[in-house]
């Protein structure tokens, strides 16, 4: 195989993937400041489109990259969890089960939600 083509097969992915998180940022623009119902809809489901082969926005190379980012973040978020007391039974990017010392129960769970939704809005 060439390296030059090589090369060029990787500048077009990195290109590709800019233009694709340009495109998410905008989406994600236009929900936080507009309400936008079409922005939340394609927002959810951007993940499915690129994860797909048949998909048309199919690049394994994006997928790899996106799923990585995605992998990132939810450990973050599983981070945070720990930080307020919770315990995580099982996770995964679908849903998270996670428990709290139960005499700590309410008190954990009002500071949990408080926290957490405080924290979630500023970042």
């Amino acid at each position: 195989m060439d390296g030059s083509n090589s090369n060029s097969s990787q500048k077009s992915g990195v290109e590709g993937f800019l233009a694709l998180r340009q495109v998410v940022e905008n989406w994600t623009t236009d929900l936080v400041k507009q309400k936008s119902v079409i922005a939340d809809i394609l927002l959810g489901q951007f993940y499915r489109w690129i994860k797909n082969p048949r998909s048309k926005l199919y690049d394994p190379a994006i997928y790899k990259q996106v799923h990585s980012m995605m992998k990132r973040v939810f450990l973050q978020l599983l981070g945070e969890f720990k930080k307020l007391g919770a315990v995580i039974i099982h996770a995964n990017f679908n849903k998270v089960f996670f428990s709290f010392p139960f005499f700590f129960f309410f008190f954990f769970l009002f500071l949990f939600l408080f926290s957490f939704f405080s924290n979630t809005q500023n970042k």
